[in-house]
């Protein structure tokens, strides 16, 4: 049978050559799944923070890992990713970040100190994974605690977690029943998992059993964890049975079972330790079985096996699989007609934190280093890409709910919200955990991909691609508002050497893309006709329109870490994150002796005005009556011929020849402001000091960013670029110049780094741990091969 399971493609995944059958041969079948993961690959996003719980005030720091959607290995398509922070339905923020060749989009939201207190939500996506079939749009709950002293309630703010309820609330439930496969089969004994929910959500808690018409009891149950329990019986052809229920309240109701099905076939898995044991369930076996049959398995839409089957069991190796959920399915003449998930839990790999003392010997003022050693199941290193953030321990609880491996390997695949998933890799260890993991993907697992079209030789392919560069996008119409064809539209970004021209669809409609720019980038952006006239206008897309078609954020549940949030936990970390940012800003006081000033005070329109020997308004520009920049400092200053002043456009210089060209020849006067003249020595000051002529541009729009146009051919517009970050934040210790009187330590993060190369099994970190607690340090990454892994440990120093 080992021989049998399919070798892994590049690396990856294989398939076999099986023998064909009429209906549909297994190859190929295999060929065309194969075709349609090659035709439509999908990204798979997680995102981590540097922690769980927030201080209005403080900076959010996050990074966001994008995975092959079947693969998990860190690569992306998608250049860019999006992340979000929402207080219920509300966007609060949202800014752009850039990734590298291993998927990783590190990024920080410094938070508003009258951000009110209560659960947010960080989501992150790719435009390519908000728009694919199943979407990839990643959330994480996050607790925000005010920045006021008075009237905080230190626990979290309007929640009520799973199995908290009134008993009122808990009293009434229901439970749905889930026969393995897909449907019970008359005549042969049949497992039915099932769920009982409260009607406000949480797990509820139940005993029971099953009777038929005759009232004759046929198996009894109970939950076993999580409202989640399963049971045994042969149903009989034509028989109706049902389920009596009774809750810890003592509440007792009633329930159909879902009816049995006469003649059909099912598949029946049995998850032990180390393999699968794949059987059918039957009441009698045809005798063209092994000709109608085929058993195939798939892992995240990859075949993996396909094969005719005689009916008879089958045993497949854990070992054989990749972590995560599969998917068996049964076959009958190329239809679907059974199918049962099953999970491989990720093999525990071991991860060692090694103190190896201060950087610059144990009595010098340097950060002390950690050297990690990671390795996998078999001992062999490690290579890949991490996240790892090191806290003062006692100050948050490490987030084991929601972990790379939960979202990667799980809860993709689940129907519904699962009120703590890492519970069950943290009882992996255990038989109640194992069995606890098969029985939630019998109950909530689902097939989130199509195959049966890709069966039948239809293939999928995405509507949107990946995006890989900026854009910026709009409209040349006519006086009448409609659009005009083949306009040479100009873009123009000073300082930053972009220079580009595109030519205008049928619907007036441009776009320019291929370039990169970071965030506050700002354009100039104009167009003519075909034959050079101006006697047309723009309209600048300001916010993309695809943002309104991601899939909308849920409600805010879950809790950000486990069942550890009782009221007064985070007071001791609140108030020291409250104390350390009033020290912060109380060092940027200066206070000086009151002094009473009687002079009038003299104000300046733009920051050069003050150096500037010469000054012209837009009043003295208008009354000139004349086009463009260049033509008015000829005429009004006698700047002209060969082009030797710097060209300042709002701020920015522009040192490039083509866009000072395109500035001074087609920036319209009407959007000027104010041109300031520096001359000699109060020019030197300026930027790199190399120029004895400034000329300071500054529009009416001042570099305030959006899209802004009048009904003329030029408008200006600021495009969401990406952030750049901070890789690693590793804050010192406040050292007290007096050394007798020591300073609080008032850190809770020590060390917070989104892009931890892992090589050959090692990595070190370096940071200054509090003299005064330990620490704790956890690291979350994937593998190249595409394997999560996850490590904590605490220790003092």
């Amino acid at each position: 049978m080992v021989n049998r399971l399919l070798v892994y493609i590049c690396c990856f995944f294989f398939t076999i050559r099986i023998s064909a059958q009429e209906a549909l041969s297994a190859d190929t079948l295999v060929h065309r799944l194969w075709k349609q993961t090659q035709l439509y690959p999908r990204e798979k996003i997680y995102a981590r923070t540097d922690r769980p719980v927030y201080v209005a005030g403080d900076t959010l720091r996050f990074s966001v890992q994008v995975v092959n959607f079947i693969s998990h290995r860190p690569e992306g398509a998608s250049r860019y990713a999006y992340a979000e922070l929402y207080k219920e339905d509300s966007l609060v923020c949202r800014i752009k970040v850039r990734g590298d060749t291993l998927g990783v989009m590190p990024g920080y939201i410094p938070l508003d100190k009258d951000l009110s207190p209560g659960m947010y939500q960080l989501r992150a996506y790719t435009r390519y994974s908000a728009f694919q079939k199943e979407p990839s749009v990643f959330t994480r709950p996050l607790l925000v605690l005010s920045y006021k002293y008075s009237g905080v309630n230190h626990g979290r703010p309007g929640y009520t977690g799973a199995g908290h309820g009134t008993g009122e609330d808990n009293a009434g439930y229901t439970v749905n029943f889930y026969p393995e496969g897909g449907h019970g089969v008359a005549g042969a004994p049949c497992r039915f998992g099932f769920e009982a929910v409260h009607n406000n959500g949480s797990a509820g808690e139940v005993t029971g059993y099953v009777v038929d018409s005759r009232r004759d009891t046929l198996s009894r149950f109970a939950t076993m964890h999580d409202g989640m329990g399963e049971f045994s019986f042969t149903p009989r052809p034509g028989e109706a049975y049902e389920a009596v229920c009774i809750n810890n309240y003592g509440l007792e109701k009633v329930f159909t079972l879902p009816p049995a099905v006469t003649g059909s076939f099912a598949l029946r898995v049995d998850a032990g330790e180390d393999a699968f044991r794949v059987s059918l369930v039957r009441d009698s076996l045809p005798p063209d079985a092994p000709s109608r049959f085929q058993l195939l398995v798939l892992q995240r839409g990859f075949p993996l096996y396909a094969d005719a089957w005689d009916g008879g069991p089958r045993v497949f190796p854990k070992s054989a699989f990749r972590e995560g959920m599969l998917h068996f399915l049964l076959l009958d003449k190329g239809h679907i007609v059974s199918e049962r998930p099953a999970f491989v839990l990720p093999a525990e790999k071991k991860i060692e934190c090694l103190v190896a003392g201060k950087t610059g010997g144990r009595d010098s003022q340097g950060p002390t280093r950690i050297e990690l050693v990671l390795q996998d199941e078999d001992g062999r290193p490690i290579n890949g890409v991490a996240s790892i953030a090191v806290t003062r321990e006692g100050d948050f609880l490490p987030d084991s709910t929601i972990t790379i491996q939960t979202e990667l390997l799980l809860t993709p695949d689940l129907q519904g919200e699962v009120r703590d998933p890492g519970w069950y890799f943290r009882n992996a260890g255990v038989p109640v955990g194992r069995e606890a993991m098969d029985l939630l993907v019998r109950v909530r697992g689902w097939r989130r991909y199509e195959i049966e079209p890709a069966m039948q030789g239809e293939y999928d392919e995405p509507d949107v691609l990946p995006e890989v560069s900026a854009r910026v996008s709009g409209r040349v119409l006519d006086r009448k508002g409609a659009g005009v064809q083949n306009c040479v539209v100009t873009l123009a970004a000073p300082g930053t050497g972009i220079l580009e021209q595109a030519v205008s669809r049928e619907d007036g409609r441009f776009v320019f893309t291929g370039f990169e720019i970071p965030e506050g980038t700002r354009f100039v952006v104009s167009a003519k006709t075909a034959t050079g006239r101006e006697n047309v206008y723009l309209v600048l897309d300001e916010v993309p329109s695809w943002f309104e078609g991601v899939p909308a954020p849920l409600a805010a549940s879950g809790k950000p870490h486990g069942d550890h949030l009782e009221s007064g936990q985070w007071q001791g970390y609140r108030n020291r994150t409250l104390e350390k940012l009033a020290r912060e800003e109380t060092m940027r006081d200066i206070f000086l002796e009151e002094v009473e000033v009687r002079a009038p005070r003299k104000t300046y329109n733009t920051e050069y005005e003050q150096q500037a020997g010469t000054v012209i308004t837009e009043e003295r520009i208008k009354q000139s009556g004349l086009p463009n920049l260049q033509m008015v400092l000829r005429a009004l200053v006698g700047i002209g011929g060969l082009w030797s002043p710097l060209l300042v456009f709002d701020g920015v210089p522009v040192y490039d020849s083509g866009s000072a060209d395109f500035f001074l020849n087609y920036l319209p006067v009407e959007a000027i402001g104010q041109i300031d003249i520096i001359k000699g020595p109060h020019a030197v000051g300026y930027f790199n000091g190399k120029h004895n002529m400034i000329v300071a541009v500054s529009t009416k729009r001042g570099g305030k960013g959006g899209a802004y146009y009048a009904k003329t051919n030029t408008g200006y517009i600021t495009p969401m670029g990406y952030q750049q970050p901070v890789e690693v934040y590793a804050p010192a210790p406040r050292v007290n110049k007096e050394p007798d009187v020591p300073l609080p330590d008032l850190r809770s993060v020590l060390y917070w780094q989104p892009r931890l190369p892992v090589r050959e099994g090692r990595a070190s970190i370096d940071f200054y741990p509090p003299v005064d607690a330990p620490v704790s340090v956890v690291i979350e990454g994937v593998t190249r091969e595409g394997d999560t892994f996850r490590g904590h440990c605490s220790f003092a120093y």
